[in-house]
């Protein structure tokens, strides 16, 4: 799911709450065994997988933002 440009993050324990205008998702750091980060052709992603080997969230930065404060 895109739920585009992440607006707002918020903790409650071990939850994530993340939004952005009206889509929200939430990430249980909890079942998060394995994360991994990987980089194709000038873009990154983080995969979040638990312990069966599935994914939980592929969180991702628009390739076509070019700000350059985001680079470092």
């Amino acid at each position: 799911m895109d739920v585009g440009a992440l607006t707002t993050a918020k903790t409650y324990g071990d939850v994530v709450m993340v939004g952005s205008g009206t889509r929200r998702f939430a990430l249980d750091f909890t079942k998060v065994r394995y994360a991994w980060v990987t980089c194709i052709k000038g873009g990154s992603q983080l995969e979040l997988y638990d312990d069966e080997g599935s994914a939980l969230a592929i969180i991702a930065a628009d390739p076509y933002d070019n700000r350059p404060e985001l680079a470092d």
